[in-house]
């Protein structure tokens, strides 16, 4: 009897040992490339490739889970990265895919690994925090009833998703009398950590704290948080993806939904002074950047130069940071980004810019966490007062 529990117990112990390993992909925005990616169960290693194909021509973006692995030893996840400024410093884990924290992550020639040293029965790891589609339409429903928003679902991307746009001022005042700013992120669908920075930017303008400070008596803000709907819930990349890089479809557009933005831009702005223009984006992953910096595309003669140099003054005042101004090029693109098409053709009074979040190391030097990004946004709102 003592020898029949024991072999009970004893099996019972190493079932997950035994357990058949597979990917957990089910989920919006998770993607890996499953034809490539495997598990060594003798090395206890799951080696994954980031998805790419001819259309998701770059291999930034995973997120993805898995379970069935060996939880006797460690676990290492390895993988290849095309070039060295994609592949993440600080990736994100989860064991439940819900709450989400970093690790350091190894690099030499390319290759990148993580090692858990205490796995659980199923672990999930992304590029960094996720911010899939859900999660926005999760967040959209908690501004249902309140007074200072409008929230439109109407239009819908070629995948029939709904795009929402938001508008957020005191709808008491007369629109003819308030400047609009208008705020859009995520054209490049992996930038995830941009959409903590705009529910930074919500949170903020529909506080008390914004009421005190009267700035939805001035602005009427127009914002679409997700651009690239269809990527993020495929789980692409969708930088520099064909027919043509969102962003880079603003002259001319192929793409509907940039189309409907631009629409609604015109129309909008004739019924009230255009002030200002973000795009808000992420850095690549692995990259080098001091914090964020902010984007303008119109070379040294740039009229909106001095403004840019106000706006980031009242930045420093409220953070004690000042994030640099770098001046990009359009010349390698076969159309416009948004910052640049918007001085050029909508030409808003204050500027128009694109802000690049970054995904490694915060003014303290410490990894950004969701709530530093959210004090991002929270702060460029303020500084245009």
């Amino acid at each position: 009897m003592k020898k029949i529990l024991l072999i009970i117990i004893v099996t019972t112990l190493n079932l997950n040992v035994f357990a058949q390993f597979k990917f957990l992909i089910d989920f919006d925005s998770a993607n890996i490339d499953t034809l490539k990616s495997k598990y060594n169960s003798k090395t206890n290693t799951i080696e994954y490739y980031p998805f790419k194909d001819n259309t998701n021509t770059e291999n930034v973006w995973f997120y993805f889970g898995a379970t069935g692995y060996r939880n006797d030893t460690a676990l290492t996840i390895l993988t290849k990265f095309d070039k060295e400024i994609i592949i993440p410093n600080y990736p994100t884990i989860s064991f439940n895919n819900i709450d989400f924290q970093n690790i350091k992550m190894c690099k030499h020639n390319n290759i990148a690994k993580v090692c858990i040293q205490k796995p659980q029965d199923s672990i999930f790891i992304s590029l960094g925090y996720p911010y899939n589609y859900k999660k926005l339409t999760n967040y959209i429903k908690t501004l249902k009833n309140n007074k200072l928003v409008q929230i439109d679902n109407s239009f819908q991307s070629k995948q029939k998703l709904s795009v929402p746009y938001l508008t957020i001022t005191d709808f008491t005042i007369k629109t003819k009398k308030k400047n609009t700013i208008w705020i859009i992120g995520r054209q490049h669908a992996f930038e995830s950590i941009s959409n903590y920075t705009i529910e930074g930017m919500i949170n903020y303008l529909i506080s008390n704290e914004a009421q005190n400070d009267k700035i939805l008596q001035k602005y009427i803000f127009r914002i679409i948080p997700i651009v690239d709907v269809d990527n993020v819930y495929n789980g692409q990349t969708g930088r520099m993806s064909k027919p043509r890089d969102l962003n880079r479809d603003w002259d001319k557009p192929l793409n509907k939904t940039i189309q409907w933005i631009e629409n609604l831009i015109k129309s909008t702005t004739k019924k009230s002074t255009y002030y200002a223009f973000f795009d808000i984006h992420s850095t690549y992953p692995g990259g080098k950047s001091s914090y964020f910096f902010s984007y303008f595309d119109i070379y040294s003669k740039n009229p909106y130069t001095e403004n840019m140099m106000d706006y980031w003054h009242k930045f420093h005042k409220y953070t004690g940071f000042r994030p640099k101004i770098i001046i990009d090029t359009d010349e390698y693109y076969d159309s416009k980004s948004s910052d640049l098409y918007n001085a050029l053709y909508f030409k808003p009074k204050y500027f128009s810019t694109t802000i690049e979040c970054d995904w490694n190391l915060n003014f303290y030097e410490k990894v950004w966490n969701t709530e530093d990004w959210k004090n991002i946004g929270k702060f460029m709102m303020k500084s245009l007062l």
